[in-house]
C-alpha cells in the first residue's frame, strides 16, 4: 500500500474525466446510514474496474472525495490524551506514536467514490496503512476518555471512596 495517495487521486481524477462522469467533491459517505454496498478492497484494488462498473449501469454522478492528513487532526487528538490522567509510560507511548505520525501531514491519507443506483450507494474507499494507525489510536483515546478516570485496581475516583 502507498504512504500516499496523491498518485491515486490523480488516476482516479483522470479516469472521471475519461468517462466523463459528473463529479461532485464531496464529503465522505463511508458513515452516511442507508444501503451502503463497500467494494471489496482488498481484492480489487484498481479504481478503475470499479468505475468501469459505474458506467456499465450508466451512473452519471460520482462522488468524490479525499482527505488530506493535517497536524491539526494529530493536535486535537493530542489534546484530550493531555487532558487525561493516564500513567506516564502509556501517554509517552501514544505521544510517541502520535509523533511519528505528524510526518506524513499534507499527505492525502483517504479517499472514496461513490455513486449511488436502484436505492443503494456504491463505495469506493482506501486509506493509507498509517492513517489506519492514527485512527485507531484516536478510538484508543477516545474510548479511555469516555471511560473516566481510574487508577490501576479500576475503582471510580482513584479509589478515594470506602466500599463500605
Amino acid at each position: 500500500m502507498r504512504n500516499d495517495l496523491d498518485s491515486l487521486r490523480s488516476e482516479i481524477e483522470q479516469a472521471l474525466t475519461e468517462g466523463r462522469f459528473v463529479v461532485f467533491h464531496g464529503t465522505p459517505r463511508l458513515s452516511e446510514p442507508g444501503k451502503t454496498v463497500h467494494w471489496d478492497q482488498e481484492k480489487y484494488s484498481d479504481p478503475h474496474l470499479f468505475l468501469k462498473i459505474a458506467k456499465d449501469l450508466d451512473a452519471k454522478l460520482v462522488v468524490f472525495h479525499h482527505r488530506s492528513f493535517s497536524g491539526d487532526m494529530v493536535k486535537r487528538v493530542e489534546q484530550i490524551l493531555e487532558s487525561l490522567e493516564l500513567p506516564r509510560d502509556e501517554y509517552r507511548d501514544f505521544e510517541r506514536r502520535l509523533k511519528k505520525l505528524s510526518g506524513y501531514e499534507g499527505f492525502i491519507c483517504s479517499l472514496e467514490i461513490s455513486f449511488d443506483y436502484q436505492g443503494n450507494t456504491y463505495l469506493y474507499d482506501v486509506s493509507t496503512p498509517w492513517y489506519r494507525d492514527f485512527i485507531q489510536i484516536m478510538d484508543e483515546i477516545e474510548e479511555m476518555e469516555e471511560m473516566g478516570p481510574f487508577d490501576d485496581d479500576s475503582e471510580p475516583m482513584g479509589g478515594y471512596f470506602s466500599n463500605n
